[in-house]
């Protein structure tokens, strides 16, 4: 049976200050994050377009946003996975979608809940370059203050190369949130001083080390009123990963 690893992070201040010294940088190769994929859409005229990113949990399984897998003319047959490439859309190795799992029936736009697991065609065979990343064990307190890695290829990275940039969690408000909507299930960060296009596609991770904290959401691509980076908080959602990643 797939498995899905979850790692416990009780120390994130030693941790962070760490792994802020060991983030890969915008020269970053697929053997620093083996675990990212590109999702591809088919697009009307026939070719296959890179439009986001998810996380291997297990051999069959991907964890992305769920905006990626939703909507009035959403179809599985349109969507694929690309694992173990560094540039878009070429190299690596395609893996077709089965069933997308998103969190909560339904949900589109709603950021709080931009969450999904798909299920994929095919099993991967893991390589140096493809391999699965633990989850953050459930009921983790994510302060504000800590630094990730955010991975992806952007929109704006003319290189079209996956690149891994530091973010740092900051308050609800510097991404349009209040109070009321800013909750456990959802962080915010912003790029780290000296970073100032980002990298991030909707389903990208946020890394603690090889650990996914984070899924940024594909709200953030809607709307330029706020400065920073909304993602969905994994913690919340890992025994809901757990039972759904089988």
């Amino acid at each position: 049976m797939a498995f899905v690893w979850i790692l416990s992070l009780a120390f994130f201040v030693g941790t962070s200050a760490s792994h802020f010294n060991n983030i890969a940088g915008l020269n970053s190769t697929i053997a620093s994050v083996p675990s990212i994929v590109q999702v591809e859409f088919l697009q009307p005229w026939g070719i296959w377009q890179q439009k986001g990113a998810g996380t291997i949990l297990n051999n069959r399984y991907v964890l992305t946003a769920a905006s990626l897998f939703s909507g009035p003319d959403y179809n599985p047959l349109y969507r694929r996975v690309r694992a173990g490439s560094n540039f878009l859309s070429s190299g690596g190795i395609v893996n077709y979608v089965e069933k997308e799992n998103n969190y909560l029936t339904g949900n589109i736009t709603n950021h709080l809940n931009d969450i999904s697991v798909v299920r994929l065609a095919a099993v991967f065979q893991y390589s140096p370059f493809i391999q699965q990343a633990p989850i953050v064990a459930p009921g983790s307190s994510i302060p504000n203050g800590i630094i990730l890695s955010q991975a992806g290829w952007g929109s704006r990275n003319i290189s079209n190369a996956l690149s891994v940039v530091p973010v740092v969690t900051v308050g609800g408000n510097q991404c349009g949130l209040n109070q009321t909507t800013f909750n456990s299930t959802v962080l915010c960060g912003n790029l780290f001083q000296g970073y100032n296009v980002s990298n991030a596609d909707a389903g990208s991770p946020w890394f603690l080390g090889n650990v996914t904290i984070g899924v940024v959401s594909g709200l953030n691509f809607n709307n330029s009123s706020w400065s920073g980076i909304i993602s969905a908080s994994v913690t919340y959602y890992t025994n809901w990963i757990l039972r759904t990643a089988v």
